[in-house]
């Protein structure tokens, strides 16, 4: 690739493959590991919540992991629904049977859709693998809530998604005019495709109905959901004594040079939800408490001008001429995603979906007589990603009058670091 400047230029190196191949294998393989993976890390999990707990609750919690077993192997029946499929499929392409246009389309989206699935649970899974807190029932609840994360990305709403995929594919089986509705302007499908339509039509039936009856089974929700809800409305107020409100942050940097001059500012408006909790039983005049800061950049503020950053000014000495293109500052949300769930569960899930995300352990020490609290702040779990920067595009003119595009990242902060400055100074 060459650049427009005609002088610079970049080599990469790349691979095509047909998707056909992916169906050879164990398909939709890594789906079917990545859910496997995640019912057994949250069998781990709530094994360690059940030594704490009564005998009353802990019976309950089972039975909500077994509805949770129940789901975990229907959704695992799918996708060895779709790896029988996708193996049919194999063969008749191999044995020379072309795929029309639109069933390729269909089958490529259905095979991404999978992808992203299984990639979500992936980085889910990673963000949740970390130890807990403290060895106290309160942490082995929140880790419960964090392996139950995973399973955010198998809903109801992804469901119905594959389901169109799938009818698009059935809808071939029987179609009258198939080759019609296959047929793009002027280009004939042959019977050889349109045999190929039908019988992958016949093939899918199955995955077809069983992501319908899943999307009509989790009914909007997550297939964890009960089982989130039984730990957050009840286990966590049961045996846990719970603090929260919320928090604001905002700051501005400025970066000024030699002289003096400010030639780069930029600012960052942050809204968090602030949880402690503390297991009941341990309750004496100092309370010790475990918690997290879970919130997200609201909005970004930049500025710039660049002509007056030192190593510019000296090297440029004035023969040199910025014209600015655009400046670009990271994408935020007006709100907290993190208000919307006061105990703190669900937070690896938000993290994922939520730009400039943070989510900050701490410690705190509660002096219950003077009602005074100490808090520490940790490494973050989640804070924000190497992506938010501000990005500034100009360009820049010498004495040729040639403008030749640039581009300047500014990064930003962590979170972490400009909240536990806060934190310092009040102590």
């Amino acid at each position: 690739v060459t650049g427009s400047d005609k002088k610079s230029s970049q080599t990469a190196t790349f691979s095509v493959e047909d998707f056909v191949d992916d169906f050879t294998n164990d398909w939709p393989e890594d789906n079917i590991k990545e859910t496997k993976k995640a019912l057994e890390n949250l069998e781990e999990e709530v094994d360690k919540v059940e030594a704490d707990i009564s005998t009353k609750d802990k019976a309950t919690l089972e039975e909500k992991m077994d509805e949770l077993r129940e789901k975990t192997a229907e959704v695992l029946d799918f996708f060895k629904e779709l790896n029988t499929a996708g193996k049919e499929i194999s063969k008749l392409a191999k044995s020379g049977k072309k795929m029309p246009p639109a069933l390729a389309n269909n089958l490529t989206a259905l095979n991404q859709q999978l992808k992203d699935q299984a990639s979500q649970m992936k980085k889910i899974s990673e963000v949740a693998n970390h130890k807990p807190a403290d060895n106290t029932i309160c942490e082995y609840l929140v880790m419960v809530n964090e392996a139950c994360a995973a399973f955010s990305a198998v809903t109801s709403v992804w469901f119905k998604g594959a389901v169109t995929i799938l009818a698009n594919i059935v809808l071939y089986k029987d179609a009258p005019n198939t080759g019609e509705v296959m047929n793009k302007p002027n280009i004939p499908i042959s019977s050889n495709q349109i045999f190929m339509a039908k019988e992958t039509g016949k093939i899918f039936v199955k995955a077809k109905l069983n992501a319908e009856y899943l999307t009509k089974k989790l009914d909007k929700a997550d297939i964890a959901n009960d089982l989130i809800q039984y730990a957050s409305t009840v286990l966590l107020k049961t045996y846990c004594g719970i603090y929260n409100g919320n928090f604001t942050h905002s700051y501005t940097i400025e970066f000024r040079n030699n002289k003096g001059e400010n030639w780069w500012t930029y600012g960052a408006e942050m809204r968090a939800t602030f949880t402690l909790r503390y297991p009941k039983k341990n309750v004496g005049d100092i309370i010790k408490m475990k918690g997290n800061l879970e919130g997200n950049a609201t909005k970004f503020t930049f500025f710039q001008d660049v002509a007056k950053e030192n190593d510019f000014h000296a090297v440029s000495k004035g023969k040199i001429e910025v014209v600015p293109i655009k400046t670009f500052t990271p994408l935020a949300v007006s709100v907290a995603t993190s208000e919307r769930d006061i105990m703190g569960f669900g937070a690896i899930a938000r993290g994922l979906a939520t730009p400039a995300y943070f989510n900050i352990p701490v410690d705190a020490e509660y002096d219950v007589d003077a009602k005074k609290i100490k808090i520490f702040v940790n490494n973050a779990i989640v804070d924000f990603s190497d992506r938010i920067a501000n990005l500034f595009v100009f360009y820049m003119v010498g004495q040729d009058l040639i403008p030749y595009p640039k581009a300047m990242t500014f990064p930003i902060h962590k979170a972490k670091t400009t909240i536990n400055g806060i934190f310092i100074s009040f102590k």
